[in-house]
Formats: structure tokens, sequence, C-alpha cells
């Protein structure tokens, strides 16, 4: 991937990309940010700088699986073979690659769902070394558990189970670069002790 050194500007662009087969239309928008040297180069490798992945026709019954991506200058064709054994390629256009492919009924609905494009995209150089590979879908990553962390709170009382306080899904966390860190944070009520 590029790297972004101090004083580089990031170049962000968007990609409409519009497709349709004889039965149907789709869309989608590819997101690319690309880190720009302060003598106006940009940084990117053979990595793709952006990958998107979608597909239409479901309800039409001819569903079609599509992947874009971004690629840096090094890349020189782009191949995707889908999960059913089909297989797209393209020459990158402005760095940017679409590739498409009409897939059976039975293998979009197959795994995750018809929506869930199952392939490899495959990054060539100019001498057809593979530079970059990329699977789809791409792996995501496991949530962490948040924390439960016992906190004794004023009129627990003795004997009584102490009030605990859980943060909120989606907390913003905010810290000053340093030692402290600040999430806001619900408590739960205490409970008076019996008796």
């Amino acid at each position: 991937m590029a790297t972004v050194s101090p004083g580089d500007a990031l170049l962000s662009r968007t990609v409409s990309v519009e497709l349709s087969s004889d039965a149907a239309v789709g869309q989608g928008v590819l997101v690319a940010a690309q880190a720009v040297t302060s003598d106006a180069t940009t940084t990117a490798g053979a990595e793709p700088i952006a990958a998107v992945s979608n597909a239409f026709g479901i309800l039409e019954g001819t569903p079609v699986w599509w992947t874009a991506a971004s690629v840096g200058p090094d890349v020189t064709t782009a191949q995707m073979a889908f999960a059913d054994g089909s297989t797209d390629q393209m020459s990158p256009v402005d760095g940017v690659v679409v590739l498409a492919h009409q897939i059976s009924r039975a293998v979009a609905a197959s795994g995750d769902g018809p929506y869930d494009v199952r392939g490899t995209l495959r990054l060539l150089d100019a001498s057809g070394a593979v530079v970059s590979t990329v699977t789809f879908p791409e792996p995501t990553p496991a949530p962490s558990p948040l924390p439960v962390v016992p906190d004794t709170q004023p009129g627990a009382g003795p004997g009584g189970p102490p009030a605990t306080t859980i943060p909120p899904l989606g907390s913003p966390t905010v810290s000053n670069g340093s030692s402290m860190i600040a999430c806001p944070m619900i408590v739960g009520p205490a409970r008076a002790a019996n008796g």
C-alpha cells in the first residue's frame, strides 16, 4: 500500500460505476484515496488503492457480480475469477478497473447470499507477473467484546452487588495523545442491600 509521509497530501476521488445487462442495470461508487508527495507524484504501488464489489440483476433472475478497483501505475492488467469459474479482465483506464460477469442463480444463492461477491482479483504488471491478489469477500475483522468493568458506586452497600459500568456501543473515544483517554460511559444503578 501507499505510505504517507508528513507533508504529503491525500488525493481523494470518487468514481461512479454504472453497469447493465439485457435484463437489469446496476450502479456503485468507488472511493479511492491516494497519497501525493510534495513533488506532485503519487506514491501508489502495486496494491489496489481501493476496491468495491456488489451485484445487480438479482430480482430479475439474472445475477451479475461486479468489482471495481483503483490501482497504481505498476498494474497493466486486472483479472477477476468469480466463484462459478467465470472470468473477466481489462487494462486500467485512468487507474480504474471494473470487472463483471453474469453468475448462475445456484452460485449466487449459495454462500452468504447473492450480494456477497466471491472470487479472486489478480493484478498483473507489464511482464504478466502477479503483483497483488485480492480475495472477495475481503475478511472482516472479528468485533472485540466490550469490557465490563466492575465499579463500586456510592450507595451499593456492603454485601450488595457492585454497580457495573459499560461503555455504550458506538461511543466515541477521545485522547489527548498521551495517557488520558475519555470515553462516555453509562453507569448502571446501584442496588440497595437487603435487610
